[in-house]
């Protein structure tokens, strides 16, 4: 249902639904996917860092992909 939500396009909800749908991931045992997009969320309402911000959250969902089973 949020991935849903969040593949209808960005509006001014967009953020609240990636928090909801981080905290779900983070209940699934996807921690790393979690943070992720709760860091990229937080981002863009930095008033620094937001390319750092948002390079670490790639990077924490590559790392995931690395680290999946059967790599």
């Amino acid at each position: 249902m949020l991935t849903d939500e969040r593949g209808r396009g960005e509006d001014h909800l967009s953020d609240a639904v990636d928090a909801v749908l981080a905290l779900a991931l983070a209940d699934t045992g996807r921690e790393r996917e979690a943070l992720s997009l709760a860091i990229t969320a937080l981002a863009q309402h930095l008033p620094r860092y937001q390319r750092s911000m948002k390079n670490y959250a790639r990077q924490l969902l590559e790392k995931s992909r690395d680290a999946a089973p059967g790599r």
